[in-house]
């Protein structure tokens, strides 16, 4: 049996301890609403609740201890995952074929090429121009400013 077909079942088993636990929840309500309306004897209701409640415990426990076998199954198909694109990656170079690079900034060139082809783009912010004409703007006085707006 593969990981993926161990991690369904346990997914099931997990989804079916669920439900369990659910109906066992509703069982203890209906008994607890029998005994407060007095409808059943006491002692045997407070009996019946007491061994739902220790068969819910046990239920608890065991989907706990599905949730970690999961929780570790899944970590273990993400290592194995990782592994097999690393031995391709090493197949590849000790082969002498190209790797791709991975660029992780790829989200960012749209924005990179709008600055670039002039769309949008504030050339006052470009070194030594802009520099230049701040200097040269300390001759004049704040309203005479050619960028003032107002």
């Amino acid at each position: 049996m593969n990981d993926d077909v161990a991690l369904d079942l346990l997914q099931q088993e997990e989804h079916s301890l669920g439900k369990r636990i659910r109906d066992l929840n509703g069982e203890i309500a209906g008994e607890v609403r029998t005994f407060t309306a007095g409808l059943s004897d006491g002692e045997r209701t407070i009996s019946r609740i007491q061994d739902l409640y220790e068969a819910k415990a046990k239920l608890t426990f065991d989907l706990g201890d599905i949730g970690a076998r999961i929780e570790g199954l899944e970590t273990h198909i993400r290592e194995q995952a990782d592994l097999d694109r690393a031995k391709v990656l090493a197949d590849d170079l000790a082969e002498g074929r190209p790797v791709a690079q991975e660029d992780y900034l790829d989200w960012l060139l749209p924005v990179a090429g709008t600055l670039e082809s002039g769309e949008g783009y504030d050339r006052r912010h470009e070194g030594e121009e802009w520099m230049l004409q701040e200097m040269h703007r300390g001759d004049l006085e704040p309203e005479e400013y050619p960028d003032r707006n107002s």
